[in-house]
């Protein structure tokens, strides 16, 4: 029987090897990835989906910028370590929920919930909010987060992540 991604998560597989390494960069990150989910016979994400996924990690204050090495061709190399102070914290654990609670609910609830909305005339992440004020309450105690900051990351429109590599 093979493995399943969640056998070998992506956010805690990074937190690990940053904290046995100290810094890396994103590809270097990612081909260790790869490799250890081909070992289990499991399928890695492609190098574009991971970047975004760094891109989160950047942006929930989970890792840091530590250096940019310049390269002889291509891009510079951006290395990047664990933010001092987390390294226990629990959006390690689903970063993408994290930063977009809505993600928890996958396809068949978000296109319900997004119909239910459609037919209450208003917007999704906001009849999100009224309609499960317990999903949202439990969200942020777990991340360890105020109820307002979930709620201004339920609301917010996706905009373009910023650069990482």
């Amino acid at each position: 029987m093979s493995k399943r991604a969640w056998e070998i998560p992506t956010g805690t597989f990074i937190r690990d090897l940053l904290l046995a390494y100290k810094e890396a960069y994103a590809y270097e990150i990612w081909k260790a990835l790869r490799d250890e989910r081909e070992k289990a016979g499991i399928i890695a994400p492609t190098y574009h989906s991971f970047r975004n996924y760094m891109r989160i990690l950047r942006r929930l204050g989970l890792i840091r910028l530590v250096r940019v090495e310049r390269a002889i061709r291509g891009w510079p190399r951006r290395y990047f370590a664990i933010v001092p102070g987390m390294e226990d914290h629990p959006a390690w654990y689903h970063p993408q929920v994290a930063f977009y609670p809505l993600t928890q609910l996958g396809a068949k609830d978000y296109a319900r919930l997004k119909r239910e909305a459609e037919e209450a005339r208003v917007k999704v992440g906001t009849y999100y909010i009224r309609t499960r004020p317990d999903r949202v309450e439990s969200l942020a105690k777990e991340l360890g987060v105020s109820r307002g900051e979930i709620e201004r990351r339920i609301r917010r429109p996706r905009s373009p992540p910023e650069e990482t590599e």
